[in-house]
């Protein structure tokens, strides 16, 4: 891999990750790190690399060339939570005490942050943007299982949410996002079937950046309560008024 770094990959390294001074980069990636993951920094950061090659196919979007930037992945003991920022520099911030020298991690929640960067670029983001978190659920599926995780037991998880109206940021949104893909590759209900077949995958995402580019998902699916108090908040979605953010 190539060990040179952009001024503005130091920048993000020195402000975000402080405490990370070990450095593994790749094409899309800089993944930087504590001394405690030396010897498995350089699996840990190709798993990640094929996992971002994977979303370029089955998304058709490359966030590494529109936002001119990898991404950057790494552990900070200030932050509480995994967040993905194109704010703060095309990063994944780790928190340190959660995700550190646990089991299946950074691998698992990375699964999740890998995605917000595709979404972001997508034709989706523009006045879909706070069914992110759903769209980033319902790839972590299928994305989970090529990194050798378990995705088909996520995606049943996110159906019985749906079923159940679950009322958090993503909630219900990924499970009826599976749902309607199983609908679209022709009714299929097995969704073990659905979830490693990267061809039907690609078909669906592509189908739901045609069909909602320019629609409301919300007037199609059915919205948390976080969602449409974000959509009208923001004048997104269904509450988008006519002519702002063209």
């Amino acid at each position: 891999m190539n060990s040179n770094l952009s001024s503005h990959e130091v920048a993000v390294q020195t402000k975000h990750f402080p405490e990370c001074k070990g450095v593994e980069p790749g094409p899309d990636l800089v993944f930087v790190y504590p001394s405690e993951l030396a010897s498995d920094a350089v699996s840990i950061a190709n798993t990640l690399q094929s996992a971002i090659l994977y979303l370029k196919e089955i998304t058709g979007k490359d966030p590494t060339q529109e936002l001119r930037s990898r991404v950057v992945i790494g552990y900070n003991r200030q932050c509480n939570d995994p967040t993905w920022s194109s704010r703060e520099g095309n990063r994944i911030r780790l928190p340190w005490e959660k995700y550190l020298n646990k089991a299946k991690e950074p691998l698992d929640i990375c699964s999740h942050e890998l995605v917000h960067p595709f979404f972001f670029v997508s034709p989706l983001h523009e006045i879909n943007e706070f069914w992110g978190e759903g769209f980033c659920d319902f790839l972590r599926g299928p994305l989970k299982n090529f990194m050798g995780l378990d995705g088909k037991e996520w995606w049943q998880r996110k159906i019985k949410e749906a079923k159940n109206n679950k009322q958090d940021k993503g909630g219900n949104a990924a499970g009826q996002l599976i749902l309607r893909a199983c609908e679209w590759s022709g009714g299929a209900t097995d969704t073990h079937q659905l979830i490693d077949n990267k061809s039907a995958i690609r078909d669906v995402v592509k189908r739901l950046f045609e069909r909602y580019r320019d629609h409301p998902m919300s007037e199609e699916f059915t919205p948390t309560e976080w969602i449409t108090a974000q959509e009208r908040k923001y004048h997104k979605g269904p509450f988008r008024t006519f002519g702002e953010d063209d």
